[in-house]
């Protein structure tokens, strides 16, 4: 018997073996993106459903089962009672604004200023 989240479940998953997002090279994480993008409104269309959860599970402390690098598209519908994403946190961190900085400074410290970077497109 196959288990699934919601009737549509899909796994878009790399044929190369990387275990985390991070690990994939350029090719591999841009094919990942774009099959994710396609198949997205097919699953949607596919069982009727009102929206799609499209998440990655990163490394053990994540959820990650599968030591293998891969995407999941899950369908939702208004009365599944999942929630957004962000519910399975709990509580949220009270972080000043300089702490936020400080964060995105350690993630990048060049990435807000590279135009190619900018997410205002």
């Amino acid at each position: 018997m196959r288990s699934s989240t919601a009737p549509g479940h899909t796994l878009v998953i790399p044929r190369e073996h990387h275990e985390r997002l991070q690990d994939l090279p350029d090719e591999p994480a841009s094919w990942l993106y774009e099959v994710l993008h396609e198949l997205t409104g097919a699953v949607e269309n596919a069982v009727d459903a009102d929206a799609t959860t499209v998440a990655f599970n990163n490394g053990e402390a994540a959820g990650q089962e599968v030591p293998h690098v891969h995407g999941h598209i899950v369908p939702r519908f208004d009365d599944d009672g999942g929630g957004p994403v962000h519910a399975a946190f709990g509580e949220r961190p009270d972080l000043s604004d300089g702490e936020l900085d400080e964060i995105a400074d350690a993630i990048d410290p060049d990435w807000s200023g590279r135009p190619d970077r900018r997410s205002d497109t």
